[in-house]
């Protein structure tokens, strides 16, 4: 852009030469100079980016050399601003190393010396033009120095959530459970430890698969809708639910989801949500089992209650003849040891 604004400044012919100059140099750069450079050891490589910096740089800061030569407050405009954007590449690109730093400043310091002194003369008006160049330069070292802060401040995060994925991913794999992801649309894209719970092989299954509705039982589905509306409604942190999937031989096999929506469209929409699966059918066969003990000892209990019961019932009814005959033995002339014996029979009966 201000190669097109020298335009204002200089005959069409020069900012056109300028161009044609940088492009031959690209291509010079791009298809010799590389493959030379890239063959070299380091300290020979070093050096020779070095003087292909310097080279480049001279031909990049041409145009901001003639526009302070220009001497006109526009030409000095368009010089100190080019010089500035120069400076800032140059330590953003090359502050880690001193050679290549100081090979692609030295012709920006030269045009912004050189420049003002032949469009005024070696005075106080060219060594203002050169301060304003110079004060752009310590600004462009100051934005370098925190461009790079910055950078690396990034960098250490994200290797840092490259270490947190890791060991996520490295826990996800040893405790076996499945990872699933569910878009906006209802397609399931879903783990190797999720397949293979299921009796698939790992990438058995092309993802995303269409509907999770598809793997879930039919009893199960409202359940767990049910406990997704209620999560995306901010009633819970996250859904926890105990459901049956489908497995590859037709069986079902419980599994314990847990879910959580992490993003929204621009609508506010959901557009995806994480979670995970945990095989839980030896614990519910367990509890199977557990239930069927606890009916049997329940049904221990009513049979101990209902066994004195009957006996009780079994004894009476033939006592109640023996009690009866006693008593009708008893209106009858008796002895007095017969009467009491019988006297013995009625009392033991009652």
């Amino acid at each position: 852009v201000f190669a097109l604004l020298t335009l204002t400044l200089l005959p069409w012919p020069i900012p056109l030469a300028w161009f044609a100059l940088i492009l031959a140099w690209e291509a010079a750069t791009t298809r010799i100079l590389d493959r030379y450079v890239v063959r070299q050891p380091h300290e020979r490589a070093v050096t020779a980016y070095a003087g292909m910096n310097f080279t480049g740089a001279a031909i990049f800061n041409a145009m901001a050399l003639l526009s302070l030569m220009n001497g006109s407050p526009l030409g000095v405009a368009f010089g100190v601003a080019w010089l500035s954007g120069s400076f800032t590449n140059n330590f953003v690109y090359f502050g880690s190393s001193r050679r290549l730093l100081y090979a692609s400043l030295a012709p920006g310091l030269a045009a912004a010396a050189a420049g003002p002194i032949v469009a005024y003369g070696f005075g106080l008006q060219s060594c203002a033009v050169t301060g304003m160049v110079l004060f752009g330069l310590l600004a462009a070292r100051g934005y370098a120095l925190d461009h790079r802060t910055v950078l690396r401040e990034l960098s250490d995060r994200q290797v840092a959530l490259l270490d947190l994925e890791r060991k996520l991913s490295l826990a996800i794999d040893a405790a076996g459970d499945g990872l699933f992801e569910v878009d906006g649309e209802g397609r399931y894209t879903v783990d190797a430890n999720w397949l293979v719970m299921l009796g698939y092989a790992p990438d058995e299954l092309a993802m995303p698969l269409p509907n999770w509705r598809d793997h879930v039982h039919p009893d199960d589905a409202a359940v767990l809708e049910a406990a997704y509306a209620r999560h995306i409604d901010g009633e819970t942190p996250h859904t926890t639910s105990e459901i049956r999937l489908l497995c590859k031989d037709g069986s079902y096999k419980w599994v314990l989801s847990r879910g959580k929506l992490v993003e929204r469209d621009a609508g506010g929409a959901v557009s995806r949500i994480i979670g995970t699966v945990v095989d839980i059918s030896e614990r519910k066969a367990l509890e199977r089992e557990l239930e069927a003990a606890r009916d049997q000892a329940q049904g221990a209990s009513q049979a101990k209650g209902a066994f004195p019961a009957d006996i009780s019932h079994e004894i009476r009814t033939p006592l109640n003849g023996v009690v009866g005959m006693a008593g009708a033995l008893a209106r009858t002339r008796l002895s007095a040891s017969q009467r009491e014996m019988v006297g013995l029979i009625e009392s033991s009966g009652q």
